[in-house]
């Protein structure tokens, strides 16, 4: 009797224990899965990985430097441009070890952890930057960032206006998260494409240093090798164009461990060397591209092309030049990514694909040409020295003589 009744005992333990168990299983089988209760978006914003990541995939560079500060047109004269043109392979999206992070949570918890500080205020960001301070918003850290000669150099740009990623959180949720975004709009704002390039314009004055000074020093600092025009002091290769998320408030970067020289992006030097049918004067046009990941700041090993025109006054046309010649090309060849991309880099110019010139739109002005007032000059946009391939052959610019044309580069990444 007394070891029967043991086994009753047990036997309701046994029931006990199943039905506690048993009760908040059949409780989640009919509610569903818990809310989060104790979810906190600022603190998440706070503690998550970084949010988000950039790819570009278009570059640009104008050898036009030394336009008047009073008047030009920035739309058609840069010094460069960037753009992510090829979605889904390019734009911004989010990192995979925050999604990690807030996978669990709701669409619009998420977009509330996007929605709050920091990320609220980040921004896409273009800038030339010392390399050994990318983070630095600040007059040490953006190259030529001080006014000159009553002008501003624009060393920053954002890619998305005057807004912040966080104004276009929804985009990023709601099933996209892992997914590549190059076009942003939302209820207070007109759309506002990544894919229209913004451009950096460094401007230059004569009895500062040349006309040439200021563009030829940016070319130095962002060099990937030897540039033989540096000027005196100056070192090849001590700065990047960047691409990098930089928060609105300060225009610093998003340092990452607190290291001035790493951030979350990408920086940019470039292989300079002589344009179209030259053999000398100086190194204007964009042979190639080496891309290095900032936040570590190892090169990426990202393969770039390249093509470059010569920049043709219209008022020289018919005299000295013939652009677009009457054996070239003035549209894209069809799949041709680079000369798709040239053509959107240069809205309302007049390219020639085959002999490799390219015209600025006809409502620019001489005071708005690549050398400012100084083209005004009848003698000088005369001379400048283009060398097609039916005139001028086998002849070359001279620096001394000032008579070199300007050139316009496009990169694309392969």
């Amino acid at each position: 009797m007394p070891k029967l009744h043991t086994k009753k005992r047990w036997l309701v333990f046994l029931v006990l224990v199943v039905g506690i168990v048993s009760v908040p299983i059949f409780y989640l089988n009919c509610s569903g899965a818990p809310a989060s209760g104790n979810f906190d978006a600022a603190s998440t914003a706070q503690s998550a990985p970084f949010a988000y990541q950039m790819q570009i995939d278009t570059l640009g560079y104008m050898s036009c430097g030394d336009l008047t500060y009073q008047q030009y047109d920035p739309s058609t004269f840069w010094s460069f441009k960037a753009a992510a043109l090829r979605s889904p392979t390019a734009g911004i999206s989010l990192t995979p070890d925050f999604i990690g992070t807030v996978q669990n949570e709701s669409d619009t918890q998420q977009q509330q952890v996007l929605q709050a500080t920091p990320l609220l205020n980040y921004y896409p960001d273009m800038s030339i930057r010392w390399a050994n301070d990318v983070v630095d918003g600040g007059p040490n850290g953006l190259v030529y960032s001080s006014n000159q000669g009553g002008g501003d150099y624009y060393a920053d740009a954002n890619f998305l206006g005057s807004v912040t990623l966080g104004q276009f959180a929804q985009i990023f949720t709601t099933g996209t998260e892992s997914a590549w975004h190059n076009s942003y709009s939302n209820s207070s704002s007109s759309n506002i494409p990544f894919s229209s390039p913004p451009n950096l314009t460094y401007l230059s004055y004569p009895g500062t240093g040349g006309l040439d000074s200021v563009p030829n020093s940016i070319r130095c600092a962002t060099s990937a090798g030897t540039y033989s025009g540096c000027p005196s002091g100056e070192t090849a290769g001590s700065a990047y164009l960047t691409t990098e998320f930089a928060t609105a408030q300060t225009e610093q970067g998003v340092s990452v461990g607190g290291s001035p020289s790493e951030a979350y992006g990408y920086g940019y030097r470039f292989t300079y060397g002589h344009g179209h049918y030259q053999t000398g004067g100086p190194a204007r046009a964009v042979l190639g591209v080496t891309e290095y990941n900032l936040a570590s700041d190892t090169q990426t090993g990202s393969n770039w092309t390249c093509q470059n025109y010569e920049v043709v006054y219209p008022g020289d046309l018919g005299a000295t030049i013939t652009c677009p010649n009457p054996n070239g090309r003035t549209t894209p060849s069809s799949g041709n990514a680079l000369e798709s991309a040239v053509a959107q880099m240069l809205p309302g110019w007049t390219v020639d694909y085959a002999y490799g010139c390219a015209v600025p739109p006809s409502s620019a002005t001489s005071g708005q040409f690549c050398e400012g007032t100084y083209a005004m000059h009848t003698s000088y946009s005369s001379g400048i020295n283009y060398t097609t391939p039916t005139q001028y052959v086998g002849s070359s610019c001279s620096t001394a003589s000032n008579n070199c044309p300007h050139i316009v580069s496009v990169c694309v990444r392969n």
